[in-house]
């Protein structure tokens, strides 16, 4: 009976991802092609309830969620998998562990670190193809005599030095310097511990070369073997990745990473877990959610390239040659040698089964003695010893193995011994002491019955001195000098530094700085070359993902700094920075991840990669200038409050400086009304002075509140538990607002049914990963059948794009790729009023009384002064009180508030209709109710699988709100969630209520036109776009421009260029008269506000019209392009075409160029 790899589908269960493709890769190489993966038992039952045609399961122990204990056991007890083959693989290799899967009903039991080999066994145990050896097969007899008469001896040993007393006793008898009488020597080289362990526990071997910890769990579960010698001490090393910044507190470099060790039973457990003991870190085993670093299980042979391709691998401790090894390769830098914190103690031993012991007593004496000789042979002779390690520990010269390395090792004054290997009882006391009472691990056994110390007696019989026990240090000087050493420790020359390594500059000249820009969006990566153009920077190499960017490092010299998307196909950011940091020419090379994936975890992992910088999607030029900044050396990451904006300040008159952070929406405005409030002296705080700090974007407002640049922000609820989440000091004391939000679509494009295909295979905007939009829309697509998923999901029929809010409206002109964004008001009423984009619907529609911004404030401000947080809340109340009463005083206080430079050109009907809107922004109970967030929460973390639950009991200080709110009456009105059929039915077949769209469409364009006439015709612009006018003046004129650039003038010592809006238009030239003018006007090219000046026939006045007097530019056939229309005006006096005056001087390309030249 056998099977077919090509036609078996397993389900492979691993959380950790690299381990997963690890598997992936041992699965594939046996032929396994069909492979479903899945991240823990939860997702993996999921799977099984859902897809036909599993054969086998494949899981991990340990997981989140639901463990592998847990899914085999729904498993045994589900009526359709009840029989299907399953095997465990976990790094708990005690045979504790291995006794309860199989109680469970597992078909076989496998421990990592595993080869394609043990794997092949353990699929054909479970397919029932090979039956479980659990006896000593016939041929495999113990008492196997050679040709010679003399016993065969096998004896199992794996690739480390730890076992080259073996090698030395093959070369000597090889070489016939001793001549076993009684045994005729058979070394078994095995692939990992679990080979070896097996091998002796089954009985094909006779002895091994193995970890004392193995052995005594072994001899616990009543495996006839007893310890006959040891095979060396010391010999182990503890080596850090290089990668990563590791400088003090050194306890962050370690901290919620993972560390590499040979096996659960082994000294490197024991020891790398007593150092993170001494310096405050608690480690657990695979991925233990309490632990600060969980330790993985892996091969030795493959700790280098695991921690090659493991970024979030801060290093790894085994035997030597193989952490020499990675110094010598860059890779790794020495932390200490095992014998720095235990001089002289054990580590591997010689096993041997009881059915040779017995009846061959005098091979096995002999034995004992050849080995003590051998070790001998290594302490006298290392370098002829490091010769004979060379062809017995790497034969067919996989590993790269050299002399002088293992010279080295043999060498190092606290590495390997082999001189004395006697077993002292007191010293694996204090082993099995350690790792049963304080690690958990194996169970107590009777030492003095399994160390069968007669034949190490008789070897040693001439010895004058007495054996030297092992001497525990742990010491705190100790350990602190191992924390301070961070000197690479090599045989050869420390490995240059890149001429690439631009770190440590005083300053940088944008103009000499060639900048590889990594981003698959075209939209986005126009945007963000938009904005490396406005700080200076002129050379950018474009890469759509990064295999193109690897490509391009390979082939282009002079590249000086890489910033990349992190989710993008074939190879993603992450992948191409674990590349660049183990490249010989580009390791150093400055590297900044940008990315829409904006919560802390994702950062820390990117951190831990070895990034030079972090910067969350979306951001302005202000971040990414800062960022460039700390990327080349040039500004510090900011990690903690400085000493000057460490915690609050007093202002001049005694109280208390409360600085407060929002963004330009008018979910803040609760801010704003206090302000104004305030301002007017309507509000008279005791306790507190007021500082508001308006600021770019969700990511600038995250980063004060956490790094305590302001006291409180009005902030995302999301964002503000993801901070908690991750230790930032902070509560939430109050909400910001209810609703408020709106999700609009794309004008462009055939909005018809079935309505889904218009999303479909688009991008839709959202303000933030951790955000109440990103929620709503996600709850919106899922209802309708799409799958929604980040930048990145390329399983995904949408997805979001991660943009701040006031380029929304930006983005969606610019791209019709893009679906439509949700976000709050006004932006989204500021777009429909623009006709760009049509109303969907209003997040009330979907959530009624929903949270979305909060109030959240530091801890170290609340403490200290909680009669200013009383206040504070109490006014906030009043003032959401005030926007529910009187909304029109409320959207003029809006314009001042949220759009002080007139940048966003808001206006009051548009915020009036905002507000007065019955699904729309509600700020008259403010009051945070928990079962609202634990909607949230629960809809986030276990649908969406964004951030991380948190206590909200603990995160939510209802104690200023109740007292705000002590003398209402009637309760706090909790949400309501409406995602049903009939509602999401009649929010998709929204479109055509003309009614709706319209009276949005038209408040942007209500407001006051300055009027001018051309020929007959008459025309308006916005008055707010009105620098000046003035008269006609002298013109100088510039050589080889277009005809309708007349040239520049001198007002007051500004250069002004001018344009001929006649010639423009393209209508005849006339002679300018005394009634010609010359119109100033403001414009924002590229977020800089520059002067225009155009020339008119006349200027006639200025009007105020209403929305009601407006009409959309009605459509003049395919040939006409009418961007440059604003709206028309129905006025008694006639008709007036609006002009969208930014749109004038879009429409053409070429004459752009040369108007923006003038501009510079």
């Amino acid at each position: 009976m056998s099977i077919d790899p090509q036609k078996i589908t397993i389900l492979l269960v691993e959380d950790a991802a690299v381990m997963r493709n690890i598997e992936k890769r041992t699965l594939n190489s046996l032929g396994f092609k069909t492979i479903i993966e899945a991240e823990d038992g939860a997702i993996a039952i999921k799977i099984l309830q859902e897809t036909e045609g599993i054969d086998i399961v494949i899981s991990d122990w340990n997981m989140p969620n639901t463990d592998g204990f847990q899914l085999l056991e729904w498993i045994r007890t589900s009526n359709k998998y009840s029989d299907l083959p399953f095997i465990m693989a976990t790094g708990h290799g005690d045979k504790k562990q291995q006794q309860k899967a199989v109680e469970a009903g597992t078909n076989s039991f496998i421990i990592k670190p595993f080869d394609n080999k043990d794997l092949q066994n353990k699929i054909d145990e479970a397919f029932g193809i090979k039956k479980k050896e659990k006896t000593i097969q016939a041929d495999q007899s113990l008492s196997q005599e050679s040709d010679s008469g003399k016993v065969k001896l096998r004896i199992a040993h794996i690739q480390i030095t730890d076992h080259l007393v073996l090698g030395v006793l093959k070369h000597m008898i090889e070489k016939g310097d001793v001549v076993p009488r009684h045994f005729e020597l058979e070394t078994k080289c095995l692939p990992g511990w679990n080979s070896v362990a097996d091998a002796l526990e089954k009985g094909r071997v006779d002895a091994a070369c193995v970890l004392a910890p193995i052995a005594m769990d072994l001899y616990s579960f009543g495996i006839p073997i007893k310890m006959i010698l040891l095979a060396h001490k010391n010999g182990s090393i503890f080596v850090r990745n290089r990668r990563g910044d590791y400088q003090e507190p050194f306890q962050d470099y370690f901290r919620n990473k993972s560390f590499l060790i040979p096996h659960k039973l082994s000294i490197h457990h024991m020891l790398a877990h007593m150092f993170f003991e001494k310096i405050g870190l608690k480690s657990g085993m695979n991925r233990d959610s309490n632990a600060d670093i969980n330790f993985e299980v892996v091969t030795p042979v493959k700790m280098p390239e695991f921690l090659t391709e493991n970024v979030d691998a801060c290093g790894f401790m085994v035997a030597e040659p193989f952490g020499t090894k990675v110094i010598d390769s860059s890779l790794a830098d020495l932390q200490f040698l095992s014998g720095e914190i235990w001089p002289q103690h054990p580590c591997c031993v010689v096993a041997m089964r009881d059915e040779f012991i017995d009846p061959h007593t005098d091979a096995v004496y002999e034995l004992t003695e050849m080995l003590v000789k051998a070790g001998k042979f290594i302490e006298e002779k290392p370098e002829l010893a490091a010769e004979i390690a060379v062809n017995f520990l790497d034969p067919d010269k996989n590993l790269g193995l050299k002399v002088p390395m293992l010279k080295n090792v043999l060498t190092e004054e606290q590495g390997i011994k082999a001189g004395d290997l006697y077993p002292l009882i007191e010293d694996f006391e204090i082993m099995q002491d350690y790792m049963v009472n304080k690690m958990g691990i194996s169970s107590t056994i009777n030492l003095e019955k399994f160390i069968d110390t007669r034949f190490a007696r008789a070897a040693y019989k001439d010895r004058v001195i007495k054996h030297q026990p092992s001497s525990l240090y742990s010491a705190d000087d100790l350990i602190t000098n191992i924390l301070q050493r961070g000197i690479p420790k090599t045989s050869g020359s420390p490995k240059s530094i890149s001429a690439n390594n631009k770190a440590g500059r005083t300053s940088i000249d944008p103009q000499n700085i060639t900048i590889l820009l990594v981003e698959d969006a075209a939209v986005m990566r126009n945007i963000e070359k938009k904005t490396l153009n406005s700080l200076g920077f002129k050379t950018i190499i474009e890469a759509e993902d990064g295999t193109i960017a690897i490509k391009t490092l390979q082939e282009t010299e002079g590249i000086d700094i890489v910033i990349s998307d992190w989710n993008m196909p074939n190879t993603d950011g992450f992948k191409l920075l674990k590349w660049i940091r183990t490249s010989d020419n580009y390791s150093e090379l400055p590297f900044i991840m940008a990315t829409g994936q904006g919560d802390k975890k994702q950062q820390q992992k990117a951190v831990e990669a070895g990034v030079n910088s972090f910067i969350a999607k979306p951001f302005d030029s202000i971040e990414l200038k800062n960022k460039i900044d700390e990327a080349f050396g040039i500004k510090k990451i900011e990690k903690k409050i400085s000493e000057e904006q460490k915690g609050p300040k007093l202002s001049a008159s005694g109280k208390v400086k409360l600085r407060i952070a929002h963004i330009q929406i008018t979910d803040h405005l609760v801010l704003g009304v206090l302000k104004h409030l305030i301002a007017k002296g309507d509000m008279a705080p005791q306790h507190f002075v007021l500082e508001t700090k308006c600021l770019p974007g969700w990511n600038p407002v995250a980063d004060a509140l956490e790094k305590g640049r302001v006291d409180a922000a009005c902030v995302l609820a999301p964002i503000a538990m993801d901070l908690y989440s991750f230790d930032v000091p902070i509560k939430m004391i109050l909400l910001a607002h209810k609703n408020g939000s709106i999700f609009v679509r794309n004008r462009r494009g055939d909005y018809r049914e079935p309505f889904q295909d218009y999303f479909r295979n688009k991008s839709f905007l959202i303000p933030h990963k951790l955000s109440i939009h990103h929620m709503l829309a996600h709850m919106f697509f899922d209802r309708i059948g799409l799958r929604a998923g980040m930048d990145g999901d390329f399983h995904a029929d949408i997805n979001f794009e991660v943009v701040t809010p006031v380029k929304m409206p930006q983005f969606l002109k610019e791209n019709v790729e893009a679906c439509g964004f949700m976000v709050a008001e006004p932006i989204g009423t500021k777009a429909i009023a623009s006709n760009l984009a049509d109303l969907q619907f209003l997040s009330g529609e979907l959530w009624a009384e929903h949270p979305c911004c909060v109030v959240a404030m530091r801890d170290d401000f609340i403490g200290p002064h909680m009669d200013a947080v009383y206040e504070l809340t109490e006014m906030l109340v009043k003032s959401g009180k005030f926007i529910e009463e009187k909304p029109e005083l409320a959207a003029e206080i809006a314009v001042d508030f949220l759009d002080p430079d007139k940048r966003l050109g808001l206006k009051v009907p548009l915020l009036k209709n905002v507000l007065k809107e019955k699904q729309g922004i509600k700020a008259g109970d403010l009051y945070p109710l928990i079962e609202d967030f634990e909607i949230m929460q629960d809809y986030m973390v276990n649908k969406m699988g964004v951030s991380s639950m948190i206590n909200l009991e603990k995160f939510i200080d209802t104690r200023f709100a109740k007292a705000a709110y002590k003398d209402r009456i009637m309760s706090h009105k909790p949400s309501n969630l409406h995602v049903t059929t009939d509602v999401i039915t009649n929010i998709l077949h929204r479109g055509f209520n003309e009614d709706t769209v319209s009276s949005k469409a038209m408040l942007n364009k209500e407001g006051k036109y300055l009027t001018f006439k051309l020929g007959d015709q008459e025309y308006g612009i916005d008055i707010l776009k009105i620098k000046e006018i003035i008269g006609m003046m002298p013109i100088r004129s510039i050589p080889c421009s277009a005809n309708f650039i007349k040239g520049v003038i001198n007002l007051r010592d500004n250069v002004i260029p001018v344009i001929d809006l006649r010639l423009k238009f393209g209508m005849e030239e006339i002679a300018y008269t005394d009634r010609t003018c010359i119109i100033v006007l403001e414009l924002d090219n590229n977020g800089n506000s520059v002067h225009l000046g155009i020339a008119v026939d006349t200027v006639l006045e200025v009007l105020s019209i209403k929305a009601s007097e407006i009409e959309n530019t009605p459509y003049f056939g395919s040939n006409i392009d009418t961007r440059l229309i604003l709206a028309i005006a129905k006025m008694d006096k006639g008709i007036k075409i609006l002009l969208d005056i930014d749109e004038v001087f879009e429409w053409d390309t070429r004459e752009e160029t040369e108007i923006d030249q003038l501009l510079l």
